[in-house]
């Protein structure tokens, strides 16, 4: 490395940690020519600059990057026959901010300026600080200070974002930080740091988050009974206690909780009937929005309509009024489906490249299975996360893909 490289490498450190912390409050934010500035972007500008000034091996750096190229070169391109040029050149620009900042840290670990198990734990100590004003909003909601909460149908209590932008991004970041917990932390700290992020779990209650951490924790649980063969009784012992135990533990909680709790579970009851009690605005103006592209994909079915597009069409006054009965298709914000979404912003191409991505990642993590299953629960919880509520362009997702492919690349070269 040169000079300048390690001279560039000492001063960003600090400046390194500092967005990646902050990257888990993606709330705070100032208004700069009417566009939201997040906290963390100067900062992940300032490592974007260091990332092209370290001498590192050539390449992006791993295959899955190489794929985020070209999808966000797509999404770029798409300005050209965008209906909504003003709207698709904003996500193409930031598309391309995030993948940059991906590729610098990546870049910088493979450096040796920062290391991996650093971008881990500056990533946990913002996911735990997150949680920990979770708790705080929901307990300063009883004391009449109502900041960042929100009142759901079902919820019995304010659910809180954790300085996010909505309370479904706080789930997230917890879900993230019970995979995490597991590779930085032991004994005690480990056993807290999941009961906080359990509680905020709770706290927020996102039907997304539950289904994504339950099936993450559900893959990882057979990943590692199949690498440890002679473990598989022990396992089975563990899951038989569990049951055991916990069958009549929950139909003692069942009693405990407020019935409109479970109501907003049954998703299947909130199809079938209009006084079922879940939160049926949410969910049905999210299927309103995804049956919207299921029926108009096919008017632009290569390339799409542009990046963008679809939040556009789901603030236009009779698509809401034909699709959500004249209320919100998901609040102006478009599909809450990654694939879904890109299907009608950039076409089966687009949508082609999206199932890309997945793969990808979904590659990388599992290579990294035999020395640590984390990346394969943090990626699911991601993938699925974006099933349901789209954030591909959360500057967290880019640091955990970030965070998954250098740790790919330290246990065995390029992934």
């Amino acid at each position: 490395m040169t000079d300048v490289g390690d001279a560039t490498s000492r001063l960003h450190q600090s400046v390194i940690a500092i967005g990646v912390f902050l990257v888990a409050l993606d709330g705070l934010a100032i208004g700069v020519a009417g566009t939201g500035l997040r906290a963390y972007m100067p900062f992940a500008a300032l490592t974007i600059i260091g990332g092209f000034f370290v001498r590192s091996a050539s390449g992006m750096g791993s295959r899955a990057l190489p794929v985020l190229a070209v999808f966000t070169l797509l999404t770029g391109l798409s300005i050209i026959w965008s209906d909504f040029v003003t709207d698709t050149l904003q996500v193409a620009a930031g598309q391309l901010f995030l993948l940059l900042w991906c590729w610098s840290i990546v870049r910088l670990c493979r450096s040796g300026a920062i290391t991996v198990e650093q971008v881990g734990m500056w990533l946990l100590l913002g996911l735990m600080t997150s949680a920990g004003i979770a708790v705080l909003q929901v307990l300063l909601s009883f004391a009449g200070f109502d900041t960042g909460v929100w009142a759901s149908v079902g919820v019995a209590w304010p659910r809180p974002n954790g300085l996010t932008r909505e309370p479904v991004w706080g789930a997230l970041n917890a879900s993230l930080g019970l995979g995490l917990a597991f590779y930085r932390l032991r004994s005690v700290k480990l056993v807290a740091a999941c009961a906080l992020f359990g509680i905020v779990l709770m706290l927020t209650f996102s039907r997304a988050a539950f289904v994504s951490v339950l099936l993450a924790g559900a893959v990882v649980l057979v990943m590692r009974s199949r690498q440890h063969a002679d473990r598989r009784l022990r396992l089975g012992g563990w899951v038989l206690a569990a049951c055991t135990i916990g069958a009549p533990a929950l139909l003692v909680v069942s009693q405990l909780l407020p019935s409109s709790l479970w109501a907003r579970l049954d998703v299947i009851g909130a199809l079938g009937g209009a006084n079922a009690q879940v939160d049926q605005g949410s969910l049905r103006s999210r299927l309103g929005v995804q049956q919207l592209i299921l029926d108009k994909w096919t008017e632009a079915p290569v390339l799409g309509r542009g990046a963008g597009a679809i939040a556009d069409a789901s603030e236009d006054p009779l698509n809401r009024l034909v699709y959500a009965g004249g209320g919100e298709l998901n609040s102006g914000h478009g599909s809450t489906n990654f694939l879904l979404s890109n299907l009608y912003d950039l076409g089966f191409i687009g949508a082609l490249l999206g199932v890309g991505v997945y793969i990808a990642l979904a590659l990388v993590a599992l290579r990294s299975s035999r020395q640590t299953l984390v990346p394969s629960f943090l990626i699911i919880v991601i993938l699925m996360q974006f099933l349901f509520s789209n954030g591909f362009r959360l500057g967290i997702a880019w640091v955990v893909f970030a965070f998954v492919i250098a740790l790919r690349e330290k246990h065995r070269g390029r992934a």
